[in-house]
């Protein structure tokens, strides 16, 4: 991802075809926000940073991304001493970057010195990894569990090698459910199975 303008071009490609989703059991109104959700608002502010994450939450309005995704951006840039605070996951974890190197991570909310997760090298290779496996799966159409969890495992396994690698594969596999329709632990060794 080169400019934040490339990613939200490609967020928009991505968009679910409102009548598959109102076939699939969500209300019109649902499927409105939820494809209005994929375009994401232009702010008044040009970003000066360099780091793109960064530049999307100053340039964008990106709170909508909520409701398709674990994953959530702040609507503005915190600092604390080691990180750049720019989002949540599973609505309390903080997404954050580390000021030493780039590289994205998930700090405990009990604890901002505590890294739970390791989530991508940088920024440009987090929103590769996030349009490939950070869009929650609207798609019922598994009627087979295994295949439902297999299908995740595949994605969670293609977005951890375009973040990084083997290091970000944890992170990439706890974001979507895996067994019986229901979010694992993001802690259980069962992510590497």
């Amino acid at each position: 991802m080169d400019d934040t303008s490339v990613f939200v071009g490609k967020l928009k490609e991505s968009v679910y075809d409102k009548l598959k989703l109102s076939k699939e059991g969500f209300s019109n109104e649902y499927s409105s926000s939820l494809i209005e959700a994929f375009y994401l608002s232009k702010t008044k502010k040009q970003s000066l940073r360099s780091n793109v994450l960064l530049q999307l939450i100053e340039e964008y309005n990106c709170d909508a991304i909520a409701l398709f995704s674990s994953i959530s951006f702040s609507l503005e840039v915190n600092e604390i001493e080691k990180y750049f605070l720019i989002g949540w996951v599973w609505g309390e974890d903080l997404l954050a970057i580390d000021k030493s190197n780039g590289e994205i991570v998930i700090l405990a909310y009990w604890d901002y010195n505590l890294i739970t997760f390791y989530c991508a090298l940088n920024g440009n290779k987090f929103l590769d990894a996030f349009l490939i496996h950070g869009i929650s799966p609207l798609d019922r159409h598994f009627e087979d569990r295994e295949e439902q969890r297999t299908h995740n495992i595949n994605k969670a396994k293609e977005a951890a090698n375009i973040a990084g690698g083997d290091r970000y594969l944890k992170f990439w596999m706890a974001l979507y459910p895996t067994e019986n329709g229901k979010s694992d632990e993001p802690n259980k060794e069962v992510f590497l199975n």
